[in-house]
């Protein structure tokens, strides 16, 4: 299993300089994962990105393991 693309595939920036931020995390099996945040200004989303995709990650390895020992 693995994350095998993560992208931050739309990104709008307010006035002051805060952004929404919209990622796309696609798995082994072409599943897309969404995920939307709110980023205040200076904030790094391509840090942020990788961060999601390790989480994201380890979160299908954790079901993964609850299915199979289920």
């Amino acid at each position: 299993m693995s994350i095998v693309s993560s992208a931050v595939v739309l990104k709008t920036t307010e006035a002051n300089g805060s952004s929404i931020v919209f990622e796309q995390h696609t798995d082994h099996l072409g599943k897309v994962h969404d995920v939307r945040y709110f980023a205040p200004a200076g904030f790094d989303t391509a840090a942020k990105l990788a961060v999601h995709a390790s989480e994201l990650l380890q979160q299908l390895a954790n079901t993964e393991a609850t299915e199979v020992l289920s």
